[in-house]
């Protein structure tokens, strides 16, 4: 009804001749099928290709699933309308149950703009939940169509009192108890409820004397593991000694990424990076086969053998595990393209195990997923480098070190190593250093339409010797067409910030706090509000916890965190 797009039925397991001949009477050059194999055989979809018709299918985990599917291809038709982009939240409800529903919602929410979403009758989509939260904090609010009865989809079901929100951790249970032994990585809700999930290997920063507490039968909060959460909130991976999990939140599974390597270590070193479509999870590992083996020559009688990192993709539609790199030197991911179709990623050539993916310098490369091919972008690129793409995928700002030549060792002793700020296309093609003045610098952020890049320049020795650096720090802007920049004004920066960059703008705020809570805040003078507290241990203060605010909710994780 937007398109128009012309909805045809089938039956799941042929194509209708009436429908073939009018796809080929009207000349239809592409098809989208909702549902998966089970909903439309694989005999469709091959019919309409082999007649010429491109084919899209939409299949998610359930009907409810596909209907977000068919919602974010919608909104993909209409992002160029200004009339679907302005005004409050719009959305179409109806019965996950009665399918048939949705017929009759189409006409009237194309008109208006719509998508049109499934939903239980006990609890929406957590995506849904969380847009009509914000929208009650918010002027615009939200326009909800309901094509079905209070039974089907109570009111209150449309007015959650709280955002979804999940926090991880790892924990375990003291001697004396029945799961003594036992690791687990914990999922809290914004209710209070805990989810358990197994783990390879103990929490190690329990203390194991340590009494349990005495409220219900839940372990104590560690750490020792590092974790991640997908983009869209659905997935956490989990990066244990021996082992990568992912926890899938929707499905409430877990499974193993699994590698060809049976006496593989994994690296907590490093953190796992989602691809923005949260569909592939990357990863170093330290497999021990003969292509990452090294040696290093110590001076002594023989030379000390070190595997090196190679680097991973788990692929969460499939379930498979592909490596990605052959070679003696430690691979590690750091950003994905916005397409999903590449990892920028560094290659450290020092031979010394784990520890040459937290060396001081390394090479910064890119890898395209789909022809294998590899791009460096800069030899002397941070060990830990802040990388960001551009929306559009074209260019890459990055920070690394200078040339060695350009200064005195004298003066610069060896801890005292430059971070600037680089810019290349994503090929490796065009590298050039924005700082200037032996400025040392951070990234800040692109623009939406890829035409500029901002990052902060400042001076290291007041920065070094004062602490703060407010004289000379300045947040500039480096035009990418015209290869020139400028200062950004200071009212252009806080318009800059109120569209979010600091802590206390008008987004919506996650944050654990001091006192090991879970708070989130709405708009910039809105009070904090706890979500979640633990209530049996605090969190070690050894512990790193970050929490977000993504599509679907809150989520945050604690953690160990490495001193260096």
């Amino acid at each position: 009804a937007a398109g128009p797009f012309p909805l045809l039925l089938t039956a799941p397991g042929a194509l209708n001749p009436r429908i073939a001949a009018y796809l080929t009477e009207h000349e239809v050059a592409h098809a989208v099928l909702v549902g998966g194999t089970a909903a439309i055989a694989p005999a469709v979809q091959e019919a309409l290709e082999t007649a010429g018709t491109a084919v899209t299918r939409l299949a998610g985990r359930d009907r409810s699933d596909t209907a977000r599917l068919a919602a974010d291809l919608f909104e993909q038709h209409t992002a160029d309308d200004p009339a679907c982009a302005d005004g409050p939240i719009r959305l179409g409800l109806v019965p996950a149950q009665q399918p048939e529903q949705a017929l009759t919602a189409g006409p009237l929410l194309a008109q208006a703009c719509t998508p049109l979403r499934y939903t239980e009758p006990s609890q929406l989509p957590a995506d849904l939940r969380n847009a009509l939260y914000l929208a009650s904090h918010s002027p615009e609010g939200a326009h909800v169509a309901a094509f079905a009865d209070e039974a089907q989809i109570p009111d209150d079901l449309l007015e959650p009192a709280l955002p979804p929100a999940l926090l991880a951790f790892s924990c375990d249970w003291p001697q004396g108890h029945p799961r003594h032994g036992e690791f687990s990585v914990v999922i809290v809700d914004e209710h209070g409820d805990w989810r358990y999930y197994p783990l390879d290997g103990p929490s190690f920063l329990v203390d194991p004397t340590e009494p349990l507490n005495p409220e219900a039968d839940r372990c104590r909060v560690g750490g020792g593991h590092v974790f991640e959460w997908s983009p869209d909130g659905r997935y956490l991976a989990e990066v244990g000694l021996s082992q990568v999990l992912i926890v899938d939140v929707v499905g409430d599974e877990v499974v193993e990424a699994k590698i060809d390597a049976p006496e593989a270590q994994f690296s907590s070193w490093h953190r796992p990076v989602w691809s923005p479509d949260s569909t592939k999870l990357a990863f170093s590992a330290f497999p021990g086969d003969t292509s990452t083996l090294a040696s290093w020559d110590t001076g002594r009688d023989h030379p000390y053998i070190y595997p090196t990192a190679e680097m991973y993709v788990y692929d969460t539609r499939t379930g498979e595990t592909t490596r990605l790199t052959h070679n003696a030197t430690s691979d590690a991911p750091y950003a994905w393209s916005p397409d999903s179709g590449s990892i920028a990623f560094t290659q450290a050539e020092i031979d010394i195990g784990i520890f040459s993916i937290v060396w001081y310098s390394t090479s910064l490369r890119v890898l395209e997923l789909g022809t294998g091919s590899v791009n460096e972008l800069y030899e002397r690129a941070n060990s830990h480098p802040d990388v960001h793409w551009a929306p559009d995928g074209s260019h890459l700002a990055f920070t690394g070190y200078g040339d060695p030549s350009e200064r005195s060792e004298s003066e610069h002793p060896e801890w005292y190593r430059e971070t600037r700020v680089f810019l290349a296309m994503s090929d490796g093609s065009a590298v050039e250093e924005l700082t200037s003045d032996g400025n040392w610098g951070r990234i800040w952020r692109w623009t939406a339409d890829s035409s500029e890049v901002h990052y902060v320049s400042y001076s290291p020795f007041e920065r070094l010797v004062y602490g703060q650096a407010p004289e000379s720090e300045q947040v500039r802007v480096w035009n990418v067409e015209a290869g020139e920049d400028r200062v950004l004004t200071d009212l252009e920066r806080a318009a800059a910030e109120r569209l979010g960059r600091t802590r206390f703008d008008s987004r919506p705020q996650a944050m654990i706090t001091g006192d090991d809570r879970l708070v989130i805040r709405i708009g910039a003078n809105a009070q904090e509000r706890v979500i979640i507290d633990f209530p049996d241990r605090s969190v070690e203060e050894r512990d790193s916890c970050t929490a977000t605010w993504t599509d679907s909710g809150v989520r945050g994780s604690c953690e160990w965190h490495r001193d260096f």
